[in-house]
């Protein structure tokens, strides 16, 4: 597998996260509150082949 594979939308709506199989990174996003559009926010997070993920929500 090679590019995103995988993205989550945080439980909010204001973020996503994408992982990238080739650049082995998890990139987040700032999801625009009026259309949608992704904004870069927070670079990447180095990860080994990330294939898959998950949130976990915290009371």
């Amino acid at each position: 597998m090679s590019g995103p594979t995988n993205f989550v939308i945080d439980p909010s709506g204001r973020g996503l996260y994408v992982n990238n199989s080739t650049a082995d990174s998890i990139a987040q996003f700032a999801v625009g509150p009026e259309r949608g559009e992704l904004t870069p926010a927070g670079g990447t997070t180095p990860v080994p082949v990330p294939l898959m993920m998950a949130l976990r929500h915290q009371d």
